[in-house]
């Protein structure tokens, strides 16, 4: 197909195929020619089969007749005519004849039934008249020899019917020979037409393929044409699909006159409706839209239509599904006339405003989150100046966040130092690292110092670079965390190491040493005893006596201190104890220095010991005496008041109980306590004094005291101001008044038969307290262990009265040979020594009853009471009879209002 003979790409689908003149020519003649030849061909077949074929057969027929008459007409000139058999016979023969030659001269129906045309040709006619002719004849000679009456037959018959017959036959033979001749000329005349029809059929139909050839070859042509126009289309509709897929652009065509809307897939998409059940037009795009949001579109859409200028404008898009999805509209208008559609482009912009909305959230989270952190956070740039800081981080450098925005590291607003003391200079700061070197550092101790002075704030500094594509890093991120605290809990926790492994020491010293002061009391005691009435000696006894009940005072304080011996704690009136204490140091103290106290009215219970919480504050306020040496107005504050133990005041003492505190405050305007000396201060041996003044045990004592009455001890101070100590104790939950000590003037004696069975590894304890125990009137039993001492209890089980053990000894202690001796005799009364702690002796005391705990060194007459009450089924001491215990007090509202304000603090607190 050549290239004018194509149809265009762009013509409809319906012309495109449609068959051009040339072909419909081509295919009329074919269709004429076809027809022309069936035409033909069934022309000679009905003229054979109605003329020649059914003349032929007449012929035949007229032959056949005109035979069968003339032998008829023999048979009745030989044979008997009676009757008329043969004559009626040839007569029906003959008239059969003559409507044979009937129906081929003017047409008809043959005797045989046939249909015969009437003969036209010139040449049958003229035979079929000469056929008339000698039919007649023969008819006329059969009427003629054969009358009805006649009964034979003529005798000359044969030779009058013979040459009639023979003519007759012959022109009936002629006939159908020249019919048969006529009939195969016109089959051969149609053979030779068929044949020329057949070639003629041959080349239109090689000219026919020819051209359907070149028509299916133009309409593949124009078939490929369109299917690669329609994939070029589709691909490109994908395209465009795929584009507003990825870009999140759909659009949408309104036909405003025919109502028409149509629908991209990726509107489609945007509105959460699946094009099958896209419905309503318009009415369906408003519908898609948010109710709210719909007046604004429809607005948009009439100004476009009235000639404004279009702008993009966003509202919301409301799926079936209830999502919302935000989108960027623009309006504009195609065609023209009465064809002017409104064209709108919409963009998915749901993912950007929800990433905004998230990065606003983000944003405000990192703001609350970098606000309101506990780690400190700087941001410098480039030029190490400060962008951005939170409030932490300005707490902890000692200023604000005004005053640090914009301001440069070389700007004087805080000072930092190492933890060796060395002051960190500009050029090795860790910005100034983390800038230079490109790496971060990280887990650097400062201590940092604001320019307005005061402590330092210990930060653990992270000074991390933010590196981009340059040679230097865009930022340096600086992370503070405040670790005050923590080196404050740190120091402590080394400090109660130390004063732990210090209080094992002298725990172990003061265990030796009671058994010194046992022995020393008691041989004290004997040697009264000895000496009746002699005043001078007794004298020096007492006083030798007193001493060593200080060195027992003291090593009790060291036991304390060591916590290896528990308080006797019992109920005690707090502020009847300060207000002893100051009343005796006031005595020690000189004039000039003046002693302000404030007191509650009500009594502040609580439960320890009241000796020795008034050797706490006695101790304290002679501290307070030696550091007013050379001011001009010392002045010495004590007070009293009641506080709550809140989280804050318990964090750094996690062994303080909650509820109520007793607070004693003891502060002084002296000299103040250096800050090195700070962490020593409570250790024992300890002392700035100068040699002779002091021993350094009075503070160690007194924290030990305090520890032990399950209270803190704190310490306030700065140099050339003064100090400030605070003891806090927990207030007891009720107020009862204990027993009174026994009296020991009068020691009750032995009744006859007692024995003492005595244990103890100390030669000269064992020694004092057998010589004491018989100067009362009991038999004594001693031995160096607890083996000896079983030994003994087995020779003779019932006549040991009770046994006097002392806990610790070799071989065997002191408490399981007690186990053995009451495996034999479980009502044994039992008393235990010990140079340690009471209550750590015996964890299940209930069970070990009758038995009594006595702590070294014990007075003498303390043990002939606790023997003869112990003795006498009696648990406690024997003693006098004790006074009627007060009456309970209820909390005196005042209590807390009377407490004066905290006392000013002039210095740190470590």
């Amino acid at each position: 197909m050549t290239e004018p003979d194509r149809q265009p790409v762009g013509t409809p689908f319906y012309r495109r195929f449609r068959p051009r003149h040339g072909e419909f020519v081509v295919i009329a003649l074919i269709a004429a020619f076809v027809v022309g030849a069936l035409g033909y061909g069934l022309y000679i077949v009905t003229r054979i089969s109605t003329r020649y074929e059914p003349l032929a057969e007449a012929a035949h027929g007229i032959l056949f007749e005109v035979t069968a008459a003339h032998l008829w007409l023999e048979e009745g000139a030989d044979t008997d005519m009676s009757g008329s058999r043969s004559a009626e016979r040839a007569r029906l023969h003959l008239a059969r004849a003559r409507a044979f030659l009937d129906a081929i001269r003017h047409g008809g129906q043959t005797p045989g039934g046939d249909r015969v045309a009437a003969v036209v040709d010139p040449a049958l006619a003229r035979q079929l008249a000469r056929m008339d002719t000698l039919l007649s004849s023969f008819e006329a000679l059969a009427r003629e020899h054969f009358p009805a009456t006649r009964s034979r037959p003529w005798p000359g018959l044969a030779a009058a019917t013979d040459s009639v017959y023979d003519a007759l036959t012959r022109v009936a033979a002629k006939v159908h020979t020249q019919a048969q001749t006529a009939m195969d000329r016109s089959l051969r005349t149609f053979r030779h037409d068929l044949l020329a029809l057949l070639l003629a059929s041959l080349v239109l139909g090689v000219v026919a393929v020819t051209y359907v050839r070149r028509a299916e070859t133009r309409k593949a042509a124009d078939r490929a044409a369109l299917e690669r126009e329609i994939g070029e289309r589709r691909h490109a509709q994908e395209g465009l699909d795929r584009a507003q897929a990825i870009a999140h652009l759909g659009h949408w065509e309104w036909d405003p006159h025919g109502g028409a809307v149509t629908f991209s897939n990726e509107m489609l998409r945007i509105m959460g409706v699946p094009r099958e059940r896209m419905r309503g037009g318009y009415a369906g795009l408003l519908a898609a839209v948010h109710p709210d949001d719909r007046p604004a579109l429809e607005a948009h859409v009439h100004a476009l239509r009235a000639g404004a200028e279009p702008a993009p404008f966003t509202h919301r898009m409301l799926r079936p599904d209830g999502t919302l999805r935000h989108v960027r509209a623009q309006l504009g208008l195609a065609g023209e006339g009465d064809r002017q559609r409104v064209v709108g482009t919409v963009r998915d912009i749901t993912t950007g405003t929800e990433a905004q909305a998230a990065a606003a959230a983000s944003e405000a989270r990192y703001q609350h989150l970098f606000n309101h952190m506990a780690q400190g956070m700087v941001v410098y740039d480039d030029q190490v100046n400060v962008t951005a800081v939170n409030p932490a981080a300005a707490r902890m450098l000692g200023t604000t966040r005004e005053q640090l925005t914009g301001a440069s590291l070389k700007d004087p607003l805080f000072s930092a130092q190492r933890e060796d003391g060395s002051t960190v200079g500009y050029d090795d700061c860790p910005v100034i690292v983390a800038l230079r070197d490109r790496v971060p550092v990280v887990g650097e101790v400062l201590g940092i110092t604001p320019a307005a002075g005061g402590p330092p704030t210990w930060v653990l500094l992270d000074a991390v670079p933010q590196i981009d594509d340059g040679p230097r890093p865009v930022e340096v991120h600086v992370t503070l965390t405040d670790i005050t605290e923590q080196r404050r809990l740190e120091e402590e926790y080394r400090h109660a190491r130390r004063m732990e492994a210090l209080g094992t020491l002298v725990g172990g010293i003061a265990h030796d040493f009671n058994n010194i002061l046992t022995s020393l009391q008691g041989s004290l005691h004997l040697a009264r005893r000895r000496l009746g009435d002699n005043n001078a000696v007794l004298e020096k006894l007492d006083i030798a006596e007193r001493l060593g009940q200080r060195a027992a005072d003291m090593v009790a304080q060291l036991l304390a201190f060591s916590r290896q011996r528990k308080v006797a704690l019992g109920l005690c009136d707090l502020t009847a104890v300060v207000r002893d204490a100051v009343t005796a140091a006031r005595a020690g103290m000189p004039e000039r220095i003046a002693i302000q106290g404030v007191l509650p009215e009500a009594a502040l219970t609580v439960r320890g010991d009241a000796n020795l919480l008034q050797q706490v504050l006695v101790n304290l306020l002679f501290n307070a005496r030696d550091a007013l040496e050379g001011r001009a107005r010392p002045v010495i504050a004590v007070t009293l008041g009641v506080i709550d133990a809140t989280p804050a005041l318990r964090r750094p003492h996690p062994d303080l109980p909650g509820g109520r505190l007793a607070l004693i405050a003891v502060s002084d305007n002296g000299c103040g306590i250096p800050q090195d000396h700070m962490e020593k201060l409570f250790e024992p041996f300890f002392t700035t004094k100068e040699v002779g003044r002091g021993t350094g045990l009075g503070l160690a004592m007194c924290y030990g005291t305090v520890r032990a009455h399950g209270g803190v001890m704190e310490v306030d101070s700065r140099e050339g101001e003064g100090t400030t100590f605070r003891v806090l104790l927990p207030l007891a939950a009720v107020a009862k008044a204990e027993l009174p000590a026994p009296d020991p003037a009068q020691v009750p004696r032995a009744h006859p038969g007692e024995t003492i069975l005595l244990a103890d590894d100390e030669e000269l304890v064992r020694l004092t307290a057998r010589e004491v125990l018989r100067d009362l009137g009991y038999e004594v039993l001693d031995a160096a262990d607890g083996e000896t001492a079983c030994t003994l209890f087995d020779g003779d089980p019932g006549r040991v009265t009770l046994a006097l053990v002392d806990v610790v000894m070799p071989r065997l202690g002191g408490v399981e040979a007690v186990r053995r001796m009451r495996a034999r005799r479980p009502d044994l009364p039992v008393i235990f020594t010990t140079g340690f702690d009471r209550g750590s002796v015996l964890a299940d005391a209930e069970a070990w009853q009758p038995v009594v705990v006595l702590s070294k060194p014990y007075p003498m007459a303390r043990i002939g009471w606790q023997v003869r009450a112990l003795i006498d089924g009696e648990r406690g001491p024997a003693s006098p009879p004790s006074p009627p215990e007060p009456p309970k007090t209820a909390p005196d509202k005042r209590q807390k209002k009377s407490a004066t304000r905290p006392l000013s603090q002039g210095g740190r607190r470590c």
